[in-house]
């Protein structure tokens, strides 16, 4: 046997247990265009080939080793693979429920592919995907880890990796400064009304009355106006200062949010107003990560009514933190199953323009596509199908339907 083989096949050992696997394969070639009677380089092979998710070829490869060399692995291999072709039907099935936004029926297929490891980089890439759009941070890094350990230069895997340092980075980051510069924000913007509606209009009325001049007896015909503004004052929302500080106190995120929102902050004492932007500081940061988290596990257990009002809670105190893209991303995910169509794309318009380069981008393009061409705004649905087609090539989503969609 030529030494150079040899040599070569611990090249592609070293490749590919150091996660350059393309490169590893390109070496096995070579050294099986010299020679076929080494059949450990030929099992090598058929295991990256396997590995890669290429079934026929990696038994192909192996057969090859088997009529060659008599080789008793590959003929395990050829045995034991028999049982992945059902594998290969079960992952397509799971891009189609990745695809329709299924993500709790995608991971139950994927977890039955990972039983082998038959198209690890795939499955493994596909259930990261999956555990980073349910929050699930752990799992998608340990699988991410998996994909990268086999092949280092997954591109797929390299961007949810990125995805998911961003996410780590911005909860560090939340945890100290921002926390406190939101709070600085929030006592500026409630006195300026720029946080709403609600906070304007009463500060009015509470202005008004504050203005108002005694007046001598008489009688007096009310305005429509005039009556408006003292219902407002009689409607007006009190804080309950001693309920507001136990929840404080003992972290009721359900309970904070009950006293908290929508009180005039004006008409509050210096005493309330301190408990009042001390709840909504944990509002803008514990609370929405656990709103948001409640509205996901809803929306994964399909119950999208009560998902959209955790979802909604999360949205209106969780814009400055990393929720903000995922909380947006499962409204309209979670409409989709209410079938509201206007009310998804609204989510999902909103999303596209705020998170242009955010992890589910792709499947946003692709439903803002879908729904406007079935709505019969085919501008607005070519003008995503187009983006998405441009911008994601490569992408599950750039299917026959989006191309259709551009030719129509």
């Amino acid at each position: 046997m030529d030494n150079r083989v040899k040599e070569n096949y611990k090249k592609a050992l070293k490749l590919y247990t150091g996660g350059e696997i393309n490169k590893a394969l390109k070496v096995c070639n070579e050294c099986m265009a010299e020679t076929l009677k080494f059949a450990p380089v030929i099992n090598l092979k058929g295991l990256i080939l396997y590995q890669k998710g290429n079934l026929e070829e990696a038994i192909s490869t192996w057969k090859i080793n088997r009529e060659v060399n008599d080789d008793m692995l590959s003929k395990n291999y050829i045995k034991d693979a028999k049982e992945d072709e059902e594998r290969v039907i079960l992952y397509l099935k799971a891009e189609d429920y990745i695809k329709e936004l299924k993500i709790t029926e995608a991971l139950e297929v994927l977890i039955g592919c990972s039983e082998s490891d038959f198209n690890s980089i795939k499955v493994n890439t596909a259930l990261a995907l999956c555990y980073f759009k349910k929050g699930e941070y752990p799992l998608c890094r340990e699988h991410i880890n998996k994909v990268l350990s086999i092949d280092k230069n997954n591109i797929e895997a390299k961007e949810i990796k990125k995805e998911l340092s961003e996410v780590y980075d911005e909860v560090k980051n939340n945890s100290n400064k921002k926390a406190i510069g939101i709070v600085i924000l929030i006592c500026v913007l409630l006195g300026s009304g720029v946080l709403g509606m609600n906070y304007l209009d009463k500060g009015k009325a509470n202005d008004s009355l504050k203005n108002e001049k005694p007046v001598v007896k008489e009688e007096i015909v009310e305005s429509s106006e005039e009556k408006k503004k003292d219902d407002k004052k009689e409607n007006k929302k009190s804080l309950d200062l001693s309920k507001l500080n136990n929840s404080i106190n003992n972290k009721n995120m359900k309970e904070i949010y009950y006293l908290v929102d929508d009180i005039d902050e004006n008409s509050l004492s210096e005493k309330e107003k301190e408990a009042y932007y001390k709840g909504l500081k944990i509002l803008k940061k514990d609370g929405a990560i656990e709103f948001y988290n409640n509205g996901q596990s809803l929306c994964s257990e399909k119950k999208y009514k009560e998902a959209i009002e955790e979802l909604k809670k999360a949205n209106k105190y969780g814009k400055d933190i990393y929720v903000y893209e995922h909380v947006l991303y499962y409204l309209g995910l979670s409409e989709i199953g209410l079938k509201n169509d206007t009310e998804t794309i609204k989510y999902f318009k909103e999303y596209e323009s705020k998170f242009s380069n955010g992890v589910y981008i792709q499947e946003v393009l692709y439903n803002l596509a879908l729904l406007n061409n079935k709505s019969g705004n085919l501008e607005e649905a070519k003008k995503y199908a187009e983006r998405l087609k441009s911008n994601f090539s490569k992408s599950i989503y750039n299917n026959e339907k989006i191309n259709k969609i551009i030719e129509k």
